[in-house]
């Protein structure tokens, strides 16, 4: 009982950081480049906590599994090809972070697909 109470808390954070992304994203970018301070790191910490809840659910909950629609083959080709063209590109800086913001939207896409909806409704 104990570590389904602890598995619904984890769901219930990965859904709070993921609206506090969707929240956040918008409010502090707002469509204009910002000199400074890089507003982008407050996305990464808060996708690290989603990792780290994911990891946790998978640690407290041993019937949970992943879910792979058929829209996932194509996110992790196009986080293949941005990996593949950080590779090879000519500013390695620039590739950088674009492939960061890149791979912290394709772990966002995971960890929602895989965490935000109730998988005992899917069978």
């Amino acid at each position: 009982m104990r570590h389904e109470q602890l598995d619904r808390w984890c769901e219930h954070g990965i859904l709070g950081l993921v609206l506090a992304v969707l929240v956040y994203s918008p409010l502090a970018f707002g469509g204009v480049p910002q000199a400074g301070f890089d507003f982008f790191v407050v996305v990464q910490w808060i996708t690290v906590g989603v990792i780290a809840l994911w990891l946790a659910r998978f640690y407290l909950n041993s019937k949970h599994r992943l879910l792979w629609p058929p829209a996932s083959w194509a996110v992790l080709a196009f986080l293949g090809y941005a990996v593949g063209r950080y590779f090879t590109s000519e500013v390695e800086f620039l590739a950088r972070q674009e492939l960061v913001k890149v791979l912290v939207y394709g772990v966002l896409y995971f960890a929602i697909v895989n965490n935000l909806h109730r998988q005992e409704m899917t069978q």
